[in-house]
């Protein structure tokens, strides 16, 4: 009778062998949101990842968004090691307004990418 294989997993490279990527330090950000250079991201983008689905409803959004910006608030109470951009859609002020256009923005963006692809 045949004998079962005993397969291993590939060992992923460690840190002092070449091809070797740091992975990410510490605790995964709130809502999931992996640390990105958001320098060259829009706002709209950059809220679009934190509320994800929750877009198309401006209550939804802005409930998905304090949510992330509370999680923050417990990380670094002073928002000093935030991103601008992620620091200003924490302004209370700021949330209905920056929920309220996200929509049309997504949708637009959406519009767009539908043009390319038929376009191709």
């Amino acid at each position: 009778a045949a004998q079962p294989v005993k397969r291993e997993a590939p060992k992923a490279p460690g840190p002092k062998e070449p091809g070797a990527v740091p992975g990410p330090q510490g605790p995964p950000s709130p809502g999931g949101l992996q640390q990105v250079k958001a320098e060259g991201i829009g706002e709209e983008l950059i809220l679009a990842l934190i509320v994800k689905s929750e877009y198309n409803n401006e209550g939804n959004c802005k409930t998905a968004l304090k949510k992330y910006c509370d999680g923050l608030n417990e990380t670094d109470p002073n928002l000093q090691k935030v991103n601008e951009k992620v620091k200003g859609l924490c302004k209370d002020k700021e949330q209905e307004k920056k929920c309220k256009d996200l929509k049309g923005e997504v949708e637009k963006k959406v519009g767009e990418f539908k043009q390319e692809l038929e376009g191709a």
